[in-house]
């Protein structure tokens, strides 16, 4: 019956949601397995550390859309799924390091050079990732956007610990600082 219901879903294109960044959080990665994984870790490898950033976001217009008259909004809504769109967008994403890094990027230099965002299966200079508009697409199921940046150039010195500043257009912005960890 379901394959049924799903070769009749007949949509209309579903409208989008409009979404608010709420907040962000920063996260130490461990890139040594199949997966990024969040570690609370006092170390992990130079070749293997990234950072996470997980914005929350609060929907800020939920459209009403037109579903075929077989299916319940919420059978539609499973084989129609909008599209997910930011109210503001993020004009600046920078690391600074909060310990020196290497000779010529000493404490709070801004290292965000240093780091590439992975997203489905490829790596993108962070200013790409973000004119592109991937962050549309990047969400959870709790609405919630994930952003994996891996470090592609090891530091000289182990001791590591990194800012994360976010700048909206508008002026807003939202900064937060990784928890310290060794890179070995």
């Amino acid at each position: 019956m379901a394959e049924v219901l799903l070769a009749c879903c007949k949509c209309d294109e579903a409208p989008p949601y409009d979404y608010k960044f709420n907040q962000m959080f920063v996260y130490n990665l461990d890139n040594s397995g199949k997966d990024a994984i969040e570690t609370s870790a006092s170390e992990t490898g130079k070749g293997s550390y990234g950072i996470r950033i997980k914005f929350t976001t609060l929907m800020a217009a939920v459209p009403e859309a037109n579903y075929s008259s077989f299916l319940s909004p919420a059978q539609a809504s499973d084989c129609c799924p909008p599209p997910y769109w930011p109210k503001e967008r993020i004009e600046s994403l920078k690391i600074i390091s909060v310990y020196d890094f290497n000779e010529s990027h000493k404490s709070g230099s801004e290292v965000t050079e240093y780091f590439s965002s992975f997203y489905s299966n490829r790596y993108y200079a962070n200013s790409t990732i973000l004119e592109s508009g991937l962050l549309e697409y990047n969400l959870d199921e709790q609405k919630n956007i994930r952003i994996d940046l891996l470090l592609m150039s090891k530091p000289s010195a182990a001791k590591q610990q990194f800012r994360v500043e976010i700048k909206f257009q508008g002026g807003r912005e939202f900064k937060e600082t990784t928890s310290l960890i060794n890179l070995i």
